[in-house]
């Protein structure tokens, strides 16, 4: 979400990769989010990089499938809000799949879960008490 994977150079340039921030994730209530990175670190957060990473290896975008829900993205929003500031919302669920007996190896499930899992972390920032 900083621009790491993003990058191409010459074509797609993203400052500061030698020092690339790592994406902070500011969760609202109601369900919209700020993606952004510590200020004065390398890398960028805009709406082409969010898009991009949003939408990498999604097979449908009304029905992303993963352990708790099916994601539809078909009226997701991205804005910029500021430098390095981008908000995504209109994100929805649905109930997931009933699965019968163990997730074979090769299912959509178990696929959807190896590339979430392999996708990245970052820090995720909520409302506070």
């Amino acid at each position: 979400m900083t621009g790491g994977y993003f990058a191409d150079p010459g074509f797609k340039d993203v400052n500061g990769l030698e020092a690339i921030g790592f994406p902070i994730c500011e969760v609202s209530p109601d369900g919209s989010l700020v993606l952004t990175k510590p200020e004065g670190t390398g890398g960028c957060v805009d709406e082409r990089i969010v898009k991009e990473q949003l939408l990498y290896e999604i097979h449908d975008p009304s029905a992303y499938l993963t352990p708790d829900v099916v994601l539809d993205l078909s009226s997701v929003e991205v804005r910029e809000v500021g430098r390095d500031r981008v908000r995504v919302f209109g994100a929805k669920g649905k109930p997931r799949p009933v699965i019968s007996g163990a997730a074979r190896a090769g299912s959509p499930l178990t696929s959807t879960i190896s590339a979430t899992a392999s996708s990245g972390a970052g820090t995720i920032l909520g409302p506070q008490p």
